[in-house]
C-alpha cells in the first residue's frame, strides 16, 4: 500500500505543479534591511558542496498511436509529455522519464505493452484508454501493483472497488440515461443495439437497454460484432442485416442505436444506409 500512495502522489504532482509553483513565488514585500556592525572575521575551511543524486521516476504510457483511437492517442501522448517536462523542472530532487508504447487500439497488444513498460521499470501508467484494452491489462496490473490512470475508459463492467485501475471520466450510465432520455424526446418506442463485442460496447448496450425500459422503450433486438480491424469490415453488415430484420417496418417510432468507434461505427452507418 505504500508503493500505491507513492505512485498515487507521483501521479497527481504532474497536475497541481503549476498551482505549487505559482504558490511558492507568491509573497509580500520584503522586511526592511538593517546593516549589521563591524565583526572581526576569521579564516574558516572551505567545503565542497555536496550534489543531492536524482531519484529517477518512471512514468509509462500506454496509448493507442494508431487503430481506432489513434487521434485521441496521439492528443493524450502530447497532454503527458508536457506534464513531465514540467514536473521535471518543477521537481530539482526528481528525474522523472517518460516510456511510450502503442497499444494500437488492441487488448492483446495493450497487455503485452504494459507489460513491457513494467519490465521497463514503470509502475505508473498512463492509459490505456479503450475500456476493453484496460479490462485486458486489468488482472495484470492488479497482480503487480501497477497503477493504471485510463482517461477514458468507461464501461460501468470495470466500476471495481479496490483495483488498481484508476478512470478519471464517470462510467457509461450516465451516457445512457442521455441516450434514453433522447430517443423517448424524438417519439422512439422500439429500438435495436448494434455494439462492439468488448467491454465498452457491452458495458454501454447493456446500460441503454435498463435505462430505455424505464421509459418504456422496446429494446428489441442488440447484437455485438467482432471489433478486430480485420474482422468488422464482413462482420458489421452481417449484424446490421439480423438486426434491420428484428427491427421490421421502419418508421419514425423506430431506431438503430450505434454502439461504436469512429473507424468501425463508420462501416456500420454505411452498412446500415444500403440495407433496404
Amino acid at each position: 500500500m505504500a508503493s500505491k500512495t507513492l505512485y498515487i502522489g507521483i501521479a497527481a504532482v504532474v497536475v497541481v505543479l503549476a498551482a505549487i509553483a505559482a504558490l511558492l513565488t507568491m509573497g509580500g514585500q520584503q522586511p526592511p534591511t538593517t546593516t549589521p556592525p563591524p565583526q572581526t572575521t576569521t579564516p574558516t575551511q572551505t567545503t565542497t558542496p555536496t550534489t543531492t543524486q536524482k531519484k529517477t521516476v518512471y512514468i509509462g504510457a500506454a496509448l493507442p498511436l494508431t487503430g481506432g483511437l489513434q487521434s485521441y492517442g496521439i492528443g493524450v501522448k502530447n497532454a503527458v509529455e508536457l506534464a513531465v517536462e514540467d514536473a521535471n523542472k518543477m521537481c530539482p530532487n526528481y528525474e522523472f522519464k517518460l516510456l511510450v508504447e502503442d497499444t494500437g487500439t488492441n487488448p492483446q497488444q495493450a497487455l503485452q505493452k504494459v507489460q513491457t513498460l513494467y519490465a521497463k521499470g514503470a509502475r505508473l501508467i498512463v492509459g490505456p484508454m479503450a475500456s476493453g484494452e484496460v479490462n485486458s491489462v486489468k488482472s495484470f496490473a492488479d497482480q503487480n501493483k501497477i497503477l493504471i490512470f485510463s482517461p477514458s475508459s468507461t464501461s460501468p463492467l470495470l466500476a471495481i472497488p479496490g483495483d488498481w485501475v484508476y478512470r478519471i471520466v464517470p462510467t457509461d450510465f450516465a451516457q445512457a440515461m442521455a441516450i434514453a432520455d433522447l430517443l423517448k424526446y424524438l417519439g422512439v418506442k422500439r429500438a435495436v443495439i448494434i455494439y462492439r463485442n468488448d467491454a465498452w460496447g457491452l458495458g454501454l448496450s447493456n446500460a441503454i437497454a435498463n435505462e430505455t425500459k424505464k421509459l418504456g422503450i422496446q429494446i428489441v433486438a442488440s447484437a455485438g460484432y467482432d471489433p478486430d480491424p480485420k474482422a468488422f469490415p464482413t462482420a458489421v453488415p452481417e449484424v446490421i442485416r439480423k438486426l434491420s430484420a428484428a427491427l421490421g417496418q421502419p418508421g419514425p417510432d423506430a431506431a438503430m442505436i450505434f454502439v461504436t468507434f469512429e473507424d468501425d461505427g463508420i462501416a456500420a452507418v454505411q452498412a446500415a444506409a444500403q440495407d433496404p
